[in-house]
């Protein structure tokens, strides 16, 4: 749904208003984002797939995912949330139930990659399990993942084949992470989620988490402010 500002309704964009597997339809949309031209990438997550719908369409087309799950490097199973690299033609998905990070070249369809996890869910620094937020640092080419399952955050440098917690502790989710000092809270989400921004003592990266200090439970979305802060919803 489109909502301008000010406006009592929305207008519907996408979907019929039913679940459904057609390409008119959608069943539980996740993430999405909008491109330049103002075509938006859905996930479809029940359908294991990911939809480009453009402009004014009444149908969207199928870009990544099969709308079956799997986990062949074609097919997705839960696709949670993603991040459009524009100027690279890269589209990067959290995969949820797969547990890993693929990225979709949008010019050579059949050319996919998993930047991170791939490995089964566990703690493990090459692993995830179940994350459900990705983001890219322009600068870097860093990928920043909210390892939902697994009460962290973890950034994967290109090429790599582990990442590196920079919030929260794996699989314990009422243990401090390695943050050394408490700045501002910054505010109440929807749903109980909070949000507080800390700043590592050594590199001065800063990070949202819960209202429990350096506690993160369950993040659901994050995203990277080129300054060195790093925001993520934590669910209470």
């Amino acid at each position: 749904m489109l909502w301008h500002m000010n406006s009592s309704s929305g207008i519907r964009i996408a979907g019929s208003g039913s679940y459904g597997t057609s390409s008119s339809t959608l069943s539980y949309a996740g993430g999405i984002v909008v491109d330049s031209l103002g075509n938006l990438y859905i996930c479809d997550a029940y359908n294991h797939r990911v939809m480009k719908w453009l402009a004014n369409a009444t149908s969207g087309i199928l870009i990544a995912g099969t709308g079956v799950a799997g986990s062949s490097s074609q097919q997705l199973n839960m696709p949670y949330t993603l991040y459009l690299d524009e100027s690279n033609a890269y589209l990067y998905i959290a995969d949820g139930f797969n547990h890993r990070i693929q990225r979709y070249d949008l010019r050579y369809s059949m050319n996919v990659t998993t930047v991170a996890g791939g490995n089964g869910p566990g703690t493990g620094s090459h692993q995830l399990n179940t994350p459900v937020g990705v983001y890219l640092s322009k600068k870097t080419g860093a990928i920043y993942i909210a390892d939902s399952n697994n009460h962290r955050i973890q950034r994967w440098i290109p090429r790599a084949t582990q990442g590196v917690t920079i919030g929260g502790l794996a699989g314990l989710s009422d243990f401090p992470n390695k943050f050394m000092s408490h700045k501002q809270f910054l505010g109440s989400l929807d749903l109980g989620y909070t949000a507080s921004l800390l700043t590592n003592y050594d590199t001065s990266t800063a990070i949202a988490d819960g209202n429990k200090f350096n506690i993160i439970k369950h993040q659901d979305d994050l995203m990277l402010i080129e300054v060195g802060a790093l925001l993520t919803s934590d669910e209470c």
